[in-house]
């Protein structure tokens, strides 16, 4: 029950509520975090984690800002090879929309 309330003043107070949770249809442990309901960075930290089960490597990291793919200093988007754990995919979005990074 004090959970609930607890999640309840963390959403009206606009502060982060981390979650985890095993993934059914993949397998990975899925860990977020929401302001007001919708996936948010805290910092320059993921909003979604997805985790190997065995390994607790990253198989990808999500940035979102108000729902939204977002990241200023890097992809907001990355997927990592299970083998050798380097990244294999990097997606670059601003206000949910791909752009493509100077340089």
């Amino acid at each position: 029950m004090f959970g609930w309330i607890g999640w309840g003043l963390a959403f009206i107070a606009g502060r982060p509520v981390r979650d985890s949770a095993i993934d059914n249809s993949t397998g990975l442990l899925t860990q977020t975090v929401k302001v007001r309901g919708q996936l948010h960075s805290d910092g320059d930290l993921p909003a979604v984690t997805e985790l190997h089960p065995g390994t607790a490597q990253p198989v990808r990291l999500m940035f979102y800002r108000h729902g939204k793919l977002h990241r200023d200093n890097g992809a907001a988007y990355t997927e990592f090879s299970p083998v050798t754990g380097r990244a294999v995919l990097e997606v670059f979005c601003r206000d949910g929309r791909l752009y493509v990074p100077e340089g």
